[in-house]
C-alpha cells in the first residue's frame, strides 16, 4: 500500500483548482517532482523513497515525452508510482525507455496534467486513489517573505531545511486555515477505490 506525502500549494485554492480538502477525505490525484538536476542511464532499477515529508529520491524508466514551447514534460515509472518531471527543452536529451534519476520536492499536480491531458499522445494514466490521513500546514518564515507598499510575495515551497517545527500546524480541514503565506503538506494512503479525478473544472 502506496503511502506519501505530497505538497499543496496555498495558491491552488485561490485559483479555484481543487475543492478544500480535509482529513479523511479520498482524493484522487496527480503528481509532479520538482528538481532541476537529473542523471540518466540506459538501464537502472527503479524506486521512490521519500526522506523527509515531501523530500523524495527516485529513479525510474521514462515511458513518455511531451515537448512543448519551452518546457519538456516527461513522464515517470519508479516501479508503480508515476509521476511527472518538467524540464527546459534545451537541457536535456530525454529517451523513452532509459531511466531517469534524481532528488526533490513532490507536489500535487499545479493543472498541468489534467488540464492538457486530452493533448498528450497515448498519455499514460498518473492518477492515484488516496485517503487523506493528515494535513500539516507550513508558514512561510519572514525571511523569505518580500515586502512591498502595495502588497508582498513569497517563495513557496520550501524544503524541511528552510522551515523549523514551529513553523508546522497540524489541521483538520484547509478551510480553517488563515494564513495566506503557507503551503499545505498532504500525507496521503493509497485506497482501493475508484473516485473521480479530484480537480474544480
Amino acid at each position: 500500500m502506496l503511502k506519501i506525502c505530497a505538497i499543496f500549494e496555498n495558491w491552488y485554492l485561490g485559483d479555484g483548482i481543487y475543492p478544500y480538502l480535509g482529513e479523511g477525505h479520498e482524493v484522487n490525484l496527480s503528481f509532479y517532482i520538482q528538481s532541476e538536476e537529473f542523471t540518466f542511464c540506459e538501464v537502472g532499477t527503479p524506486f521512490f523513497k521519500q526522506t523527509n515529508a515531501a523530500e523524495s529520491d527516485f529513479c525510474g524508466k521514462i515511458i513518455a515525452v511531451y515537448r512543448e514551447k519551452s518546457l519538456t514534460t516527461v513522464v515517470v515509472d519508479t516501479d508503480g508510482f508515476k509521476f511527472y518531471v518538467e524540464c527546459p527543452n534545451d537541457k536535456y536529451v530525454w529517451i523513452p525507455g532509459h531511466f531517469i534519476s534524481g532528488s526533490g520536492s513532490l507536489l500535487v499536480d499545479y493543472s498541468k496534467w489534467v488540464e492538457n491531458l486530452n493533448s498528450y499522445a497515448d498519455a499514460p494514466d498518473i492518477f492515484f486513489n488516496f485517503e487523506v490521513v493528515k494535513i500539516e500546514m507550513v508558514k512561510i518564515p519572514e525571511r523569505f517573505i518580500t515586502r512591498f507598499d502595495n502588497g508582498y510575495g513569497f517563495t513557496s515551497p520550501l524544503s524541511p531545511a528552510d522551515y523549523s517545527d514551529s513553523d508546522v500546524y497540524e489541521i483538520r480541514h484547509m478551510i480553517d486555515n488563515t494564513e495566506h503565506d503557507c503551503f499545505f503538506l498532504l500525507y496521503l494512503t493509497e485506497i482501493d477505490k475508484k473516485i473521480p479525478v479530484t480537480f474544480v473544472y
